[in-house]
């Protein structure tokens, strides 16, 4: 499978993921700055989920620490069904990266919920047939955020069908290297 993601059900929905470390290519700030826009503006602190590695934890520490954010969860070396169950139980997720050679991470999250891209790079054309894909302009990407945190709703049996596809594409690309 493309993923270890496998479907964890009746999961409580709460929080914008990120997945990644503290690194300028993974663009954390920008993650960061979106959690304080929200909080500016919509009066809401939503909950910071993060997936990283645990050399990187305490930047993301003093990131929230900086914006006064205390409703945060960090994980580190998660994988399996700990890492599903994390991912899942997210309601948005936002992947603010500027450079990726895939982006795994997106394709683990676009499965189970609205994943927001920013539309300033390019490395994100891989998923722009997923119906949970969602590219932004940096300017307006905590508005977007908030809505989709709001108002999106997951059509699992099309998602299930576009992974389906994405899984038969991928796997027969794999067997035409072969031959």
């Amino acid at each position: 499978p493309l993923t270890d993601s496998n479907v964890v059900y009746n999961l409580e929905k709460e929080g914008l993921l990120y997945i990644g470390r503290h690194e300028d290519r993974k663009n954390p700030g920008m993650y960061i700055k979106v959690l304080a826009d929200i909080k500016a503006k919509y009066g809401v602190e939503l909950k910071a989920k993060v997936l990283t590695r645990s050399a990187h934890v305490k930047k993301f520490e003093a990131d929230f620490a900086a914006i006064g954010h205390t409703n945060y969860e960090i994980k580190c070396d998660v994988v399996g069904e700990e890492k599903a169950k994390i991912i899942q139980s997210a309601k948005v997720a936002f992947m603010p990266y500027k450079n990726e050679s895939f982006g795994i991470a997106v394709l683990e999250a676009l499965r189970f919920m609205p994943t927001v891209v920013l539309h300033n790079y390019d490395w994100h054309y891989n998923f722009q047939d997923f119906s949970n894909y969602i590219v932004a302009d940096s300017k307006e990407v905590a508005d977007i955020i908030w809505s989709a945190y709001n108002t999106w709703t997951v059509d699992k049996d099309k998602v299930e069908a576009e992974f389906k596809a994405y899984q038969d594409k991928y796997e027969s690309s794999l067997l035409d290297l072969l031959n």
